[in-house]
């Protein structure tokens, strides 16, 4: 087993696992934009996620060379799916989703303090 893992700091959100079962079986298409290393694929293996993700839809920033908010990514995102507002980011940092809205996707800030936030997700599909 891959040590730099074992100790991973990534952890799901409660919910997590379940509202990615309802979107699968609603048939949507999930992607994962993320600002990191080619690594993160193993971090989605290690918790046990990465299977709910469409392989061409994994977005990592290095492997892009821009990070979000820079529109540089977007564009490159782009040009696999065009962004609109049927696009939906589910993002943590503020500044993500509003270049996201920006460039003409749906966003929704994401808040692991939100008791609602898994209805607020399914509530765009």
């Amino acid at each position: 087993a891959d040590q730099r893992f074992s100790n991973s700091p990534y952890q799901l959100f409660v919910g997590a696992i379940s509202l990615l079962d309802q979107l699968q079986s609603k048939n949507i298409k999930i992607g994962i934009m993320t600002n990191g290393r080619p690594s993160r694929r193993k971090v989605l293996e290690q918790l046990g996620i990465l299977h709910y993700f469409s392989p061409e839809l994994i977005f990592i920033s290095n492997e892009i060379g821009f990070a979000k908010p820079n529109i540089g990514f977007y564009d490159f995102v782009n040009l696999i799916i065009t962004i609109n507002r049927d696009v939906v980011l589910v993002d943590d940092e503020s500044q993500n989703c509003l270049s996201f809205q920006e460039f003409g996707g749906t966003a929704i800030k994401f808040s692991r303090s939100d008791e609602d936030m898994i209805g607020k997700i399914l509530l765009k599909f």
